[in-house]
């Protein structure tokens, strides 16, 4: 072969029929007693009155956790960010980043809020709800606990359970 017609050498084109099918099955049909697929959605965002300081998510769910940053406020004070989300924040300078970058790329939080609270607020849900059941179907009861601590797990099987019983009605 020569060096000019290396050039137009192309590769052979796949007929159809050859071209790999899709190794997804193929939705089944729901009977009248199957139950209707639960979407997860995330719930609003907290409504918790804005103090001083703040929390502010500036990239949260879109950079990496392990991102850091340092943010320059109005107030020449140098904030921290990690993985998007900066802590304790005067509300000025919160706001004043809010002029600049819109509201559309921040959300200012209460200064106590929690990974959970983030989540709401950007509107991400964590994962697909049949796998998040199957992951907390399989943790070890103890680990769970000693991760949440006492306290929060409290009250998560106290919110589980009136949210049950007021369906349950």
């Amino acid at each position: 072969m020569t060096p000019t017609s290396a050039s137009k050498v192309t590769a052979p084109k796949t007929p159809p029929s050859a071209v790999a099918k899709s190794t997804t099955p193929p939705p089944t049909p729901h009977s009248e007693n199957d139950p209707e697929p639960v979407v997860a959605t995330p719930k609003a965002a907290p409504s918790k009155p804005l103090g001083k300081y703040v929390t502010v998510l500036h990239g949260y769910g879109r950079v990496s956790p392990a991102d850091r940053a340092k943010k320059l406020g109005a107030s020449k004070k140098l904030y921290d960010s990690a993985g998007g989300v900066v802590r304790h924040v005067l509300r000025e300078d919160a706001e004043h980043w809010v002029e600049l970058f819109g509201s559309q790329y921040l959300k200012i939080l209460p200064d106590d809020a929690t990974e959970a609270d983030y989540a709401q607020a950007t509107g991400i849900v964590p994962m697909e709800l049949h796998d998040l059941t199957a992951m907390i179907e399989a943790v070890d009861l103890g680990n769970l606990v000693s991760a949440w601590g006492t306290p929060r797990a409290l009250r998560f099987a106290e919110k589980l359970t009136r949210y049950i019983a007021d369906t349950q009605r």
